[in-house]
């Protein structure tokens, strides 16, 4: 989801950059390579809409600048209707009603989760803010382990960390083998001779016993091979490659069409005690 959120504030920039020009190419390039920009918009107006009606998610772009600036009008448009972002404008003589004013949007938007972002509008004449608040609980219980779990690190060495467990039919395992080079490459694999595999841990949804369409995925290299360097080089050659056969990465593969034959019955997974922010 945080790559999701980055995504969205370049497809803004990316719409505001100049047709043709070197900015919009470069930014294109980074975002995975954006072959039809019709089709980006329509996509992120599925997308924001889908968000809209849940109400686990909140996901929102809002644009600020300054008051001598003027917003293209269509540009504004278009971002409004197709990525569902707000267009405001604030004043830097008020420096202090600006910040406050921009911090109480963004408290709403995190239902008070974040009540402060920003501290100075001093030095900015654009501000693009994506928020996306996200509280689930997941679609059955984990619980701890009795033993601590052997964690590998990027140097290679290994460490005990407390860890979680969970058994259920509905964690889902996909297994690929991509073959490099080849233009219809990817199949499925068994996990232990696959070389992409992702486990898919629902979420709950808003009553008791029903699932979200909401889910965590985990992405693993080749099973236990490779440390530090070498495996983040293998990880980045692996996604390069799938880009290549899909223009939408993983996100244009339809994951129910690669279950491992394990996805039939039920799986037991243990990850270790975690948590994100940033």
């Amino acid at each position: 989801m945080f790559l999701f959120s980055l995504h969205s504030v370049l497809a803004l920039l990316y719409e505001g950059a100049a047709y043709n020009s070197e900015t919009r190419s470069e930014i294109g390039d980074f975002m995975g390579g954006v072959i039809n920009p019709r089709l980006l918009r329509n996509s992120y107006r599925q997308i924001t809409s889908a968000f809209t009606r849940d109400e686990q998610v909140i996901f929102k772009n809002n644009m600020y600048v300054t008051m001598n600036q003027t917003a293209n009008q269509t540009y504004a448009k278009n971002m409004n209707d197709f990525y569902n972002a707000g267009y405001a404008y604030f004043n830097k003589s008020d420096e202090n009603l600006a910040v406050e004013k921009i911090n109480s949007i963004i408290s709403d938007n995190t239902k008070g989760y974040i009540p402060k972002a920003l501290d100075s509008v001093r030095d900015s004449d654009m501000f693009i803010i994506n928020t996306l608040f996200l509280k689930v609980a997941w679609a059955f219980s984990f619980l701890k382990t009795l033993s601590p779990l052997k964690f590998t690190k990027a140097d290679g060495s290994s460490i005990d960390v407390p860890a979680f467990e969970a058994e259920s039919s509905n964690i889902k395992l996909n297994s690929f083998f991509l073959a490099y080079n080849s233009p219809s490459g990817i199949s499925s694999a068994r996990p232990d001779k696959a070389n992409l595999n992702i486990i898919r841990i629902p979420y709950a949804g808003k009553s008791l016993g029903e699932e979200s369409d909401l889910e965590f995925r985990i992405y693993l290299g080749q099973w236990e091979k490779g440390v530090g360097e070498y495996r983040r080089n293998a990880h980045n050659d692996l996604m390069a490659a799938l880009n290549q056969q899909n223009n939408y990465g993983i996100f244009g593969i339809n994951l129910d069409e690669y279950k491992a034959k394990e996805s039939k019955n039920r799986i037991k997974i243990q990850i270790p005690s975690f948590k994100i922010k940033s």
